[in-house]
C-alpha cells in the first residue's frame, strides 16, 4: 500500500468520524444523571454550551464533514487496487 493510500484512509476517516464520536460520548455522559447535573450547572450562562446546542452543532459538523471524508477514505482504499492488473 502506498503512502498516499494510507494517508487517504487514515486522516479523512479520523476527521470524518470525529463529530459522530463526540456525539456518542456526549450522549453517554448525558445518560449518567450525576454528570448531566454537573454539566448543566456548568453550562449556565454560556451560549451554545447546553446539551441540545452542542448536539446541534456537532450534527451540523458531521453532516458537512463526514460524507466527503468517507469518500476520500474510500478512494484511498480503492487506489492500491486501481493499477493491480499491470
Amino acid at each position: 500500500m502506498s503512502g498516499v493510500a494510507r494517508s487517504l484512509i487514515l486522516f479523512p476517516s479520523f476527521f470524518g468520524l470525529l463529530a459522530p464520536t463526540l456525539m456518542l460520548l456526549n450522549y453517554c455522559f448525558f445518560c449518567v444523571p450525576a454528570l448531566r447535573q454537573i454539566f448543566e450547572e456548568n453550562s449556565q450562562g454560556v451560549p451554545g454550551a447546553s446539551y441540545d446546542d452542542s448536539m446541534s452543532g456537532l450534527r451540523k459538523f458531521a453532516i458537512w464533514l463526514a460524507p466527503p471524508a468517507l469518500v476520500l477514505a474510500l478512494i484511498g482504499a480503492v487506489e492500491p487496487w486501481a493499477f493491480w492488473g499491470g
